[in-house]
């Protein structure tokens, strides 16, 4: 297809007097500035300015007769180029389509849209100007597809004339603001968002994304168009103030969790996601990055939750609330609130080395106040070259990776351990065994636990009811075959 149309010569004219639009438009241009014509929009202006020749300007605005003298100025074939390209209702038309209605090409159909922009711009150069002000302070960087149309229609005015349609749809590209997932986005809003794209993983799968990449990126703008941007993004802004790439139920316990930065209950989660609780409680069972640390607290997995200890760890904290002392009674109102903990087991809670309890009063223990009993009191027996031993019974979750508990505080005093702490301890025999993780805390029921034996029974050959000793020789251990 030819860049010119053959058959019909007076499509080559751009203007029905192109003589008069090689020159400055300053003749029709001074004469319209002259007059002052108020704000309003008939929506019988087309019959008006069609049907009459004496043009009622009292009832145009400025830019409305501005552009309605250039509107004339075009050819009816430009008229439909205009009206395909800028005009709003009934839509855009592509350049191929108006192309193959003119006989022209889509480069030639750009060329003339070109030139018709350009003659808007200078027919309304200083109304277009403040105009674009008057947008950009309404709708800032970024504003919703509808808040924009709407800013769009206060500055113009509504109105359904095709060449007001034109000057609208121009307007609103001369802007540039640009359409992103239903947020209109100026220039500045598009390289935050092209830059804070680079902080989003690329994954189909529910995960939190890091903030604080997107936020360094412009903290003002961040919290000024957080909503917009976040839509933008087609990322989820979660209740609490937490960005994942999508919302889902376990992102909405994480990002509580978050918050909260502390164990939580089924209740309080509830409150700060908006699920129910036996929703939630089906849902947290499920989720790898969330840990049971009591009987009804529930904290995300990671190294900081190793030291919650469940029940024991909120006693400490009530007691530490309450500067270090408190009554019995408050205690168990206060536990009772956080977790369905029976009175007996508050009893043995209490009972442990952690924790004073005198005349209805508990207390935290001190590691000074820990008393230790003679050696030869506490140890199953010694072997002829005097090296203390303990004894314990294979069981078969020691085999699974569990540890065997059970020895008294002076077994970790005598590896010079401190209390509510733990240590690796190495290991002589069996040759080649890894070391064993100790552990004494003051709070357990269960006695001083020696984890990650499995390994050592398993090259002993052990199976469950054996009885095997432990040695500590030079704050060293030594594991065989009880005889």
């Amino acid at each position: 297809m030819n860049d010119e149309p053959t058959p019909d010569d007076s499509l080559l004219p751009l203007f029905k007097d192109e003589k008069k639009w090689s020159q400055p438009h300053s003749s029709w241009l001074s004469e319209s500035a002259e007059t002052v014509v108020p704000d309003s929009r008939s929506k019988d202006l087309v019959a008006q300015l069609d049907g009459s020749s004496a043009l009622n300007e009292s009832d145009l605005a400025r830019h409305q007769l501005q552009m309605f003298r250039v509107w004339k100025q075009l050819s009816p074939n430009h008229q439909l180029i205009a009206r395909s390209r800028f005009a709003r209702k009934p839509q855009l038309q592509t350049l191929e389509l108006v192309g193959e209605k003119l006989g022209l090409t889509r480069e030639r159909v750009r060329q003339i849209q070109v030139r018709i922009a350009n003659i808007i711009d200078e027919a309304l150069e200083e109304e277009t100007s403040k105009m674009l002000a008057n947008l950009s302070a309404s709708c800032g960087e970024m504003a919703s597809e509808q808040d924009f149309q709407a800013s769009l229609d206060t500055i113009l005015g509504t109105s359904n004339e095709t060449w007001d349609q034109v000057y609208a749809v121009y307007l609103e590209q001369k802007s540039g603001y640009k359409p992103i997932r239903g947020v209109r986005a100026s220039p500045k809003a598009r390289q935050f968002i092209a830059k804070a794209r680079k902080a989003i993983p690329n994954t189909k799968e529910a995960q939190l994304i890091d903030l604080e990449q997107i936020r360094d990126v412009d903290p003002k703008f961040w919290y000024k168009y957080r909503n917009q941007v976040v839509k933008c993004l087609g990322i989820a802004l979660l209740p609490n103030g937490s960005v994942a790439t999508r919302d889902t139920m376990p992102m909405r316990v994480v990002d509580a969790l978050t918050f909260l930065g502390t164990p939580a209950t089924k209740e309080e989660l509830s409150e700060l996601t908006g699920l129910s609780t036996k929703t939630l409680l089906a849902r947290l069972w499920c989720m790898d990055e969330v840990v049971k640390v009591a009987n009804n607290m529930w904290a995300l997995d990671s190294p900081q939750t190793k030291k919650y200890v469940g029940v024991v760890d909120m006693i400490q904290s009530i007691l530490e609330e309450q500067g270090g002392e408190c009554s019995v009674r408050f205690l168990r109102d206060r536990i009772r609130e956080r977790c369905n903990v029976k009175p007996s087991s508050m009893n043995t809670f209490l009972a442990t080395s952690q924790f004073v309890v005198r005349n209805g009063r508990a207390r935290l223990r001190q590691n000074s106040e820990v008393k230790l009993r003679p050696l030869s009191q506490v140890i199953d027996g010694r072997l002829m070259n005097g090296a203390p031993y303990w004894t314990f019974t294979v069981q078969q979750r020691h085999l699974k990776g569990n540890s065997v508990t059970g020895f008294p505080p002076e077994f970790a005093n005598e590896l010079g351990i401190q209390p509510n702490s733990h240590q690796w301890v190495k290991v002589d025999r069996p040759a080649k065994s890894r070391d064993l993780k100790v552990t004494w805390h003051l709070s357990s029921a269960n006695g001083i636990h020696v984890g990650y034996v499995r390994e050592v029974l398993e090259s002993l050959n052990c199976k469950v009811g054996q009885i095997m000793r432990v040695i500590i020789r030079h704050r060293r251990i030594e594991i065989q075959r009880h005889v």
